[in-house]
């Protein structure tokens, strides 16, 4: 469980520009371990590329999902 919930960006930063950017300076709309919070105790996700597109989410802290794009053998 405690790899699933921390979200690991690798050293790179979010694109200049972006909506994640300026969650990952300010810290807005992010949970102590990196996730998105859209509503509380509803909904949260986190999106990280490195190589791999990795797409987590969360509904009703009860069901968790994983979803990765992309070469899986780099």
């Amino acid at each position: 469980m405690d790899e699933f919930e921390n979200v690991s960006w690798g050293g790179m930063v979010p694109e200049v520009g972006s909506r994640m950017l300026t969650r990952f300076v300010t810290g807005s709309d992010l949970t102590e371990h990196g996730w998105v919070e859209v509503q509380s105790g509803v909904y949260r996700y986190s999106a990280v590329q490195s190589g791999v597109m990795t797409v987590r989410t969360v509904l009703y802290e009860y069901l968790g999902t994983e979803v990765h794009w992309g070469d899986m053998d780099e």
